[in-house]
């Protein structure tokens, strides 16, 4: 997230490209690469709970009648938000996006014959799942047995915590890419530590 704030704040003044730009000065192609990487994860992970958030919003809007404390119809509303440029693609970005879950965790519960919420462990379980995540553990599960699945998941969990990145313990896209990343190698992705050779 640090990366995204600073390229976010820079970018006043900056273009967007110009800031990276800058970031990746002393960066080898390899931290160059994770750097970008991680941007494009983090940049679509927030871009879907940003619109998560307009899209409830303005439900509760529509749904509670909030619109009647300054207008006197929806429509004027809709118009002054220019609702049809901005809000209304959001929205259905967010319906799509539901779908596209629910289409992912029928993938899952089908390949691996277990509930989403008992695919894995407790303590690696995201409370809310992004549509990215679903999307490559659907991916994982049409490869790999559940328990299969849950080891590399971990394995890669392990990594990530050992080499001093995020230092929370639940899935990441990025924990699910790198298992995926090996097995569409025919090789193990996941770096070992020492302690697992």
């Amino acid at each position: 997230m640090e990366i995204i704030r600073l390229a976010v704040i820079n970018s006043a003044e900056r273009s967007a490209s110009d800031v990276i730009e800058g970031m990746l000065e002393d960066k080898s192609d390899v931290e160059a690469f994770d750097m970008l990487i991680a941007m494009v994860n983090i940049g679509v992970e927030v871009d879907e709970q940003i619109t998560e958030i307009v899209t409830s919003a303005w439900t509760i809007i529509e749904d509670r009648a909030l619109w009647k404390t300054k207008y006197a119809d929806v429509d004027v509303l809709q118009r002054v938000m220019s609702f049809q440029k901005s809000i209304g693609p959001l929205i259905r970005r967010q319906n799509q996006n539901k779908l596209r879950k629910l289409k992912e965790m029928k993938t899952i519960t089908s390949s691996w014959k277990v509930p989403l919420q008992d695919a894995f462990p407790p303590q690696i379980t995201p409370k809310n799942w992004s549509r990215n995540l679903l999307i490559q553990i659907a991916h994982l599960s049409k490869r790999v047995s559940q328990k299969e699945g849950c080891d590399l998941i971990q394995r890669a969990i392990n990594v990530r915590l050992a080499g001093g990145h995020r230092n929370d313990k639940i899935v990441t896209l990025k924990d699910a890419q790198d298992v995926l990343s090996g097995l569409l190698n025919d090789g193990p992705e996941i770096p070992r530590r020492a302690t697992d050779m």
